[in-house]
């Protein structure tokens, strides 16, 4: 009998509203705040969220303009009341075919198409079209916008022949669902977990080749660039630095294990070169480590290899770094046509390998020859390159492609970074600075991570990386 009550009472109720629950939980998913967040396509190598309020809030350093920020990221001037729900994040996203894009939550539909019409009115874009349930706009000829009521995509830049072929990829993305979207993703899952205004979590393959180098050290010779995983937060600091604090990890356990092995092995960089490297430089990388151990890293990283392989027929360089114990600074001045102009600078333990140099000179290629430049300073020449090196009375070793440049990394710059970057450098175990204006003036060197971060710089004049 109590068993009869208990069925009829509560059982047949809750059989009865069950499949209910089940039905307003599919609907209530089907539309929830960051549905948007689909149309962002599941094969991304590099992936960034902006949250303008919180931007707003927090990073006053550079004078961020929401406004301004608003308008660089929809590739027009005055994006007004656009439609869109700004206190929703923007994500921008470089898909594997190379497609750049930026996707946004829709407020007001009717707010977007009036926001498009004034745009049309005023030249700036083509009068939207529907293509069954989502819009499109061309803006500038380059960029395709399209739309639904929920969600707003721009892709581009994109040639005009191109255009009806982005627009179908363009509505097959506004029609993703969580399943086919960027939410199952393990990129965007490592992307939710940063807490910052800003972040981005990029394949190093996403990164312009020249630099990535540095976050492929410490991981396994068969790894390739797309194994390798950066996740950072990004903000705006005084001095023109956009400061971003990141860690270099792999979705695969074997890699990733290596990684974490390899930067245990850096240390707290001192004062030792910083203030030494100029402004002007396009670029340069910090450290703090035990020779004996890091040259083992760069016997596994394969760029590294070829780069050793090539020091290693003039001088014993995986002798020199053997004998590093301290800081390490290297450092790209920029070009001198296609050949690379650097400095190199490192705190020695000891100093017994210039016991070798008088071998090093009978050894010498063929064609090439390496000569005195003063006490224990050398010069070797060969073809079209040649560098200048030696050691401090200090016990610093220094290189580099001109005798001004090797002996320079020894000294204070005239032209030094700012005391915020040299102050911001210091105590990181690895870090690398960036110099946006040069890097902006070699389009190879732009990459694809580059076009994510332009529009959310600021007036930034460098880039300070440091890997976690």
């Amino acid at each position: 009998m109590l068993k009869q009550i208990i069925i009829d009472t509560v059982m047949r109720p809750l059989l009865t509203v069950l499949p209910l629950l089940a039905v307003l939980t599919a609907l209530l998913s089907s539309c929830s705040g960051d549905d948007y967040v689909n149309a962002v396509p599941a094969n991304s190598i590099a992936l960034m969220s902006v949250d303008l309020r919180r931007m707003a809030d927090e990073c006053t350093g550079n004078d961020v303009d929401n406004a301004k920020l608003l308008n660089r990221l929809l590739h027009v001037e005055n994006a007004g009341d656009c439609g869109m729900d700004l206190s929703e994040k923007i994500y921008m996203f470089e898909s594997a075919e190379g497609n750049l894009g930026v996707v946004a939550k829709v407020k007001s539909r009717s707010d977007l198409d009036t926001w498009l019409d004034n745009l049309a009115n005023a030249g700036v874009c083509r009068n939207a079209v529907e293509r069954g349930d989502i819009g499109f706009a061309v803006m500038k000829d380059s960029w395709i916008v399209g739309f639904s009521s929920s969600k707003l995509m721009i892709m581009g830049p994109v040639i005009a022949s191109q255009h009806a072929e982005v627009q179908q990829t363009m509505a097959k993305y506004l029609k993703q669902d969580e399943e086919n979207g960027i939410k199952g993703t393990p990129l965007y899952d490592k992307l939710d977990s940063i807490d910052s205004p800003v972040a981005l979590v990029a394949r190093a393959n996403a990164l312009p080749e020249k630099f990535v180098a540095p976050f492929m050290i410490g991981a396994p010779k068969d790894a390739d660039a797309s194994q390798i995983v950066i996740a950072a937060a990004l903000s705006t600091e005084q001095g023109g630095m956009m400061k971003i604090t990141g860690e270099t990890f792999s979705f695969n356990k074997g890699i990733d294990r290596r990684l974490k092995e390899a930067y245990a092995g850096y240390r707290p960089i001192t004062d030792e070169f910083v203030a030494n490297v100029d402004a002007s430089s396009l670029f340069a990388v910090f450290m703090n480590v035990d020779g004996a151990g890091y040259i083992s890293l760069l016997h596994e990283d394969k760029a590294a290899q070829v780069l050793l392989a090539g020091m290693n027929m003039a001088v014993d360089m995986d002798n020199i770094i053997r004998s590093v114990d301290g800081d390490m600074a290297l450092v790209v001045t920029g070009y001198d046509g296609d050949r690379m102009q650097m400095q190199l600078g490192a705190r020695l333990k000891t100093r017994g390998f210039l016991d070798d140099v008088d071998y090093w000179k009978q050894s010498a290629p063929k064609g090439s020859a390496i000569t005195d430049n003063g006490k224990d300073a050398y010069r070797y020449s060969g073809g079209d390159f040649s560098f200048c090196f030696g050691v401090s009375a200090d016990n610093r070793f220094y290189a580099g492609s001109t005798e001004a440049l090797a002996r320079g990394i020894l000294q204070k710059s005239p032209s030094p970074f700012s005391p915020e970057i040299c102050k911001a450098l210091k105590g990181q175990r690895m870090c690398m600075l960036v110099n946006v204006a040069k890097m902006a003036e070699d389009n190879e060197m732009m990459g694809t991570v580059m076009p994510l971060l332009v529009p959310v710089m600021g007036k930034v004049g460098t880039i300070l990386y440091i890997i976690r």
